[in-house]
């Protein structure tokens, strides 16, 4: 018989965005290129790497500027077991598309976990990045932080990468199903005939 004492994590200390992360780690956020023209892509990606409890905490969360679209982040994880427990890494990325000129910034983000050698909590920090745009329209109200894809309007988007287009958001023209043809006498004729 096997006794295991689990001791409760200590609330003294504990930051405001602890998510559950216990063991040894790092952090690292990189962007993919600082310049780019408006409509092409960067990416950003969020990496977690290290030992302990790799599939019980949330990753961290960019905060990106409204004029950019962010998709929902490409998952990955590479992560075995050893006689110390999880080991390995778990990322993010997160594809961004600047679509006005200007330079946004990306704040820096916080990473929290419990030090098992130490016994205390560890906060990591990224860098704060600046994504510079240029070769597209201005910003609506000529700020670079303001507007979006809303303020420009999805009508005036043809192509985004030459092959997603928008859906048509007018009625247009519909076809009369009640004409004479249904009523005529031809067609009790070939009605019969037939």
């Amino acid at each position: 018989l096997v006794k295991i004492d689990v001791a409760a994590l200590p609330a003294a200390g504990r930051p405001s965005n602890f998510s559950g992360a216990v063991g040894e780690y790092s952090f690292e956020v990189s962007l993919s290129d600082t310049v780019v023209s408006a409509d092409e892509s960067a990416t950003l990606t969020v990496d977690v790497s290290g030992i302990g409890n790799l599939k019980l905490f949330e990753l961290p969360t960019p905060e990106v500027p409204s004029s950019i679209e962010a998709y929902d982040p490409k998952y990955s994880e590479r992560i075995s077991a050893n006689s110390r427990g999880l080991q390995g890494s778990r990322q993010n990325e997160y594809l961004l598309i600047p679509r006005f000129n200007g330079s946004y910034k990306i704040p820096e983000m916080t990473f929290s976990y419990f030090d098992t050698r130490k016994g205390e909590y560890v906060q990591l920090e990224s860098p704060e990045f600046t994504l510079r745009v240029s070769g597209g329209d201005d910003a609506p109200g000529g700020s670079a932080g303001g507007g979006g894809v809303s303020a420009r309007g999805r009508e005036g988007v043809d192509y985004l990468n030459e092959d997603i287009l928008f859906i048509k958001t007018d009625a247009g023209h519909a076809v009369n199903t009640k004409g004479q043809f249904r009523t005529s006498w031809t067609r009790w004729i070939v009605y019969v005939l037939g």
